[in-house]
C-alpha cells in the first residue's frame, strides 16, 4: 500500500455490461418477451387487442337499470370481464384464453403490455422509474379504489351508478382485470394491507425471475466475465485497499484476489435481488393518499432494512478515506438517497474527499453523447445534493469541488 488510506469504489450495471453480461432491465425484459412468445400462441394479437381496447371509446356502464344489474352480476360471479359491452367481452375472453396457462405475474404482464401500448414513448425497460411512476401518479391508488367499489358491488348489490363511481379510465380497468382474473387477487379479502402485500408478492415473483435470468447469464459466460472484469478492475489503478459498494446483483470480486476489504451488494444478489424506489417517491405519494395505503415496502431503504445482509462496514471511516471512485452507475434518481447519505457522512463540502467518475466510450460513434450524458448525470447529482443542504453553501458546491480539483471525470479505455 502507498499509504494507510482506504478508498471506496461504487459500481453499477455499466460494469457488468462492459464485461459482457446482458444484465440490464432492457435485456431481461426482452428475454421475458421472447419467452412469452413461446408460451402464448399469438402474443402480438393478445396484447395488441388490449391496446386496441384501450383506444376504443366505450361507455363503461349503461345507466339503464337492467344493464347495471347485469354488470354487477358479472362481477359477483367472477366472470372474466370488468366492463359491460360486447366488444370488451370479446377482447377479454380472447386475452384470458391466451394467458390462462401463462407463467404470469402482475409486473411481468404490465411491462409486456407497456411495450405494446407505449403511447408516451416511455422507456418501457426502466423498471424502477416505472414503479415510481405507478406510485407517485396515484395509479396504484386508483387500482385499489376501483377494487373497493367492485367489492362493495358484490357485497351490497349496490344500485348506485357504477359508471360514475368507477369512471372510464380504461387502463386502470385493464389492470384491475389482470389482478383479479389472471393473477388471482381475492376481492373478498381486499383491504389496504392485502392490496400492498399482494403487489409486493407480485414484485417478488418478478425479482426472482430477474435473479434467475442474471445467474444464467453468469453461468453461460463465466470464463469471459471473470477475465473481462479482472481487466476492468485493474484499469482503475486503485493501489490501496478499497471497499466496494456494488449496485449490481453480481460479484466479480469473488473470482480473483483483489485488495478489497469489504464488498457489499447493496441491492442483494441473484438469490435475492431488490427492485425499489427512492423514498422521495413515497413522500410524494403520501401527500395525496387518503386510503391508508403504505408504500414504504417499495422503497429500497425498507427492503435493505429487511434484508439479512449487514452493510454497516461498507463506508470507510471519514479520517481514513481519500477518494470515492464511480464506474458504470447511471446516478439515477432512484439511488439519490444513497449518495446523499454518503456525502453527508463524509461532510463533502468541508472535507478533502475526492470524487472520481470513470466512464468508457462503448460506442465510438456516440462518444460526444456518452460524455455529455455522464457530465449531466454528475451535474444533476451534485446540484441536487447541494440543494438538500438547505443553505448558501450548497448552491456553490459543484463550483467549490471544481475549484479545489476534487471532482474529476476520467475515461477508462476499453
Amino acid at each position: 500500500m502507498v499509504n494507510d488510506k482506504i478508498y471506496l469504489l461504487v459500481i453499477g450495471n455499466g460494469f457488468d455490461l462492459q464485461c459482457g453480461l446482458k444484465t440490464s432491465f432492457a435485456s431481461y425484459l426482452n428475454k421475458v418477451l421472447e419467452t412469452a412468445r413461446k408460451e402464448i400462441d399469438d402474443i402480438d394479437k393478445t396484447f395488441s387487442d388490449l391496446k386496441q381496447f384501450n383506444d376504443i371509446d366505450l361507455g363503461v356502464v349503461s345507466t339503464d337499470k337492467n344493464n347495471k344489474n347485469y354488470f354487477i352480476g358479472q362481477i359477483r360471479n367472477h366472470i372474466s370481464i370488468e366492463l359491460y359491452g360486447k366488444t370488451t367481452t370479446n377482447y377479454f375472453d380472447s386475452f384470458y384464453d391466451n394467458l390462462k396457462n401463462f407463467d404470469k405475474s402482475f409486473f411481468k404482464m404490465y411491462f409486456i403490455f407497456l411495450k405494446f401500448n407505449n403511447k408516451e414513448s416511455r422507456n418501457w425497460a426502466d423498471v424502477e422509474k416505472e414503479l415510481s411512476t405507478l406510485i407517485t401518479t396515484g395509479f396504484f391508488v386508483d387500482l385499489f379504489n376501483t377494487i373497493c367499489i367492485i367489492k362493495d358491488a358484490i357485497t351490497n348489490y349496490s344500485e348506485d351508478d357504477i359508471e360514475k363511481k368507477i369512471g372510464s379510465n380504461k387502463s386502470v380497468l385493464i389492470y384491475v382485470y389482470l389482478l383479479i382474473n389472471i393473477c388471482g387477487y381475492k376481492i373478498k379479502e381486499n383491504s389496504a394491507n392485502y392490496f400492498i402485500n399482494f403487489l409486493m408478492g407480485e414484485l417478488n415473483k418478478f425479482e426472482h425471475n430477474l435473479g434467475t435470468y442474471i445467474e444464467d447469464q453468469i453461468n453461460s459466460k463465466k470464463e469471459y466475465y471473470v477475465s473481462e472484469s479482472n481487466k476492468l478492475i485493474n484499469k482503475f489503478n486503485i493501489v490501496n485497499d478499497f471497499n466496494v459498494l456494488n449496485f449490481n446483483y453480481t460479484n466479480p470480486f469473488k473470482y480473483k484476489d483483489y485488495n478489497t476489504k469489504t464488498v457489499s451488494n447493496i441491492h442483494g444478489n441473484t438469490d435475492n435481488p431488490i427492485i425499489g424506489v427512492d423514498t422521495s417517491a413515497i413522500k410524494k405519494a403520501s401527500n395525496d393518499n387518503v386510503n391508508d395505503l403504505n408504500f414504504n415496502e417499495f422503497t429500497k431503504t425498507y427492503r435493505i432494512m429487511s434484508n439479512t445482509e449487514n452493510h454497516k462496514d461498507i463506508l470507510p471511516n471519514p479520517e481514513n478515506i481519500d477518494t470515492i471512485y464511480f464506474y458504470g452507475h447511471s446516478l439515477s434518481h432512484a439511488d439519490y438517497s444513497y449518495f446523499q447519505s454518503i456525502f453527508d457522512y463524509y461532510n463533502l463540502y468541508d472535507s478533502k474527499l475526492n470524487l472520481v467518475f470513470y466512464y468508457s466510450v462503448y460506442a465510438p460513434e456516440r462518444e460526444s453523447q456518452i460524455v455529455n450524458q455522464d457530465i449531466n448525470n454528475i451535474w444533476n447529482l451534485i446540484n441536487e445534493y447541494g440543494e438538500s443542504m438547505g443553505n448558501a453553501k450548497g448552491k456553490n458546491l459543484l463550483h467549490k469541488l471544481n475549484l479545489e480539483n476534487r471532482i474529476k471525470i476520467k475515461e477508462v479505455e476499453i
